[in-house]
């Protein structure tokens, strides 16, 4: 672990575990609570139906870190199409009896699902999520834990589109973007909608990649709220006029329509995941993509830091050996613990002993 870290999440159900015992979960600072594990509800199996009657529901990532099911990925060349085998493998099916047991006892949030609007992540039409809410709400009661809502990203809307980055196909003639996606699920979560009943939740999540920075994704979220003007005109005048988003209600640069959507953007906000990505900076070179993030991160963290609009954030990720992810680490090449210059920078004087870190 590393000077000035608060929390850890993992897109599981308990903290990682390797097999030759070093797993982060087996460290004194998150056995001490320390350093607070936060659980996360990934997806759901079949809108969490076999969840009353004890049956797999819940996805989570692969509980034993994803060795078990690194031959099954490389068979399919690490294909996450919802229908592969891969998929199941690591997005791993468990019960609301294992869920609920694999928590440690110094939790106090539950993360909710995970980038719900594309099709190789949680891969839930906003009705979906608001009809299984309910099955997180009854593992929050269990435990005495705050909820946060599902964390959308933008996604590639192209119908059809099958590749990492693809959306969910259109709700309604809607393309699936994450503050579209949000809209229609808090919709969802009322009497009214799917869920036939208001869902229970504390906070709302959200991830953001660019390098242009993250502050405009929670400047929108604010505008979804109320909390500040939109900046498009056309938001302001009544009409639902086409942006480049879709309509007003849905679009990402407009207030929201329903009163009920407009409070549920008012909540705090998790940006449980963001980074620049190399391609978005238009660089090619990781020391060009270092120096582009390090002012990237002067420019965004003390925004975030100081913002009473967002609880908690975090960096993707401290380490990661995914080729295709072209983000820059937050720790050392094939070292363990150390920190990088950017690690040190992220967990410097801007957020040393916070708990936005």
């Amino acid at each position: 672990m590393v000077p000035g870290l608060s929390w850890y999440y993992n897109w599981s159900s308990k903290p990682l575990e390797c097999s030759d015992g070093h797993g982060v979960g087996n460290t004194e600072l998150l056995k001490s609570g320390t350093v607070e594990f936060v659980p996360m509800a990934w997806g759901l199996i079949d809108e969490g139906s076999a969840c009353d009657a004890g049956g797999d529901c819940f996805r989570v990532d692969e509980r034993g870190g994803g060795a078990s099911c690194r031959q099954v990925c490389e068979a399919s060349s690490w294909s996450f199409d919802p229908e592969g085998e891969c998929y199941a493998c690591y997005h791993e099916g468990i019960s609301r009896a294992e869920f609920l047991a694999d928590i440690p006892g110094q939790a106090k949030y539950l993360l909710g699902f995970n980038e719900p609007n594309f099709k190789e992540q949680a891969n839930l039409t906003p009705e979906a999520a608001a009809k299984g809410w309910r099955h997180l709400e009854w593992v929050a009661e269990e435990k005495s834990l705050s909820l946060v809502g599902p964390a959308t990203n933008f996604c590639d809307p192209t119908p059809g589109a099958k590749h990492p980055g693809a959306c969910i196909e259109s709700v309604n003639g809607q393309r699936m973007f994450g503050l579209a996606w949000l809209e229609l699920f808090y919709d969802a979560c009322t009497e009214a909608g799917a869920a036939k009943r208001t869902c229970a939740m504390d906070y709302q999540a959200v991830h953001a990649y660019s390098c242009g920075g993250v502050s405009w994704m929670i400047e929108l979220m604010k505008a979804k709220a109320g909390l500040i003007e939109p900046s498009a005109k056309h938001c302001q005048n009544g009409i639902q006029d086409q942006d480049e988003f879709g309509v007003d209600c849905g679009g990402n640069t407009c207030a929201a329509c329903s009163e009920h959507a407009r409070a549920m953007f008012r909540k705090p906000v998790w940006l449980t995941e963001f980074a620049p990505p190399k391609n978005d900076c238009g660089v090619e070179s990781l020391p060009a993509l270092e120096e582009r993030t390090l002012k990237f991160m002067a420019q965004e963290l003390p925004k975030l830091h100081n913002d009473p609009y967002v609880f908690r954030y975090a960096w993707f990720m401290p380490k990661v050996d995914m080729v295709n992810l072209d983000h820059t680490d937050l720790l050392v090449e094939d070292e363990a613990g150390i920190l990088s210059p950017l690690g040190h920078f992220y967990f410097g004087p801007i957020t040393s002993g916070a708990a936005k870190d």
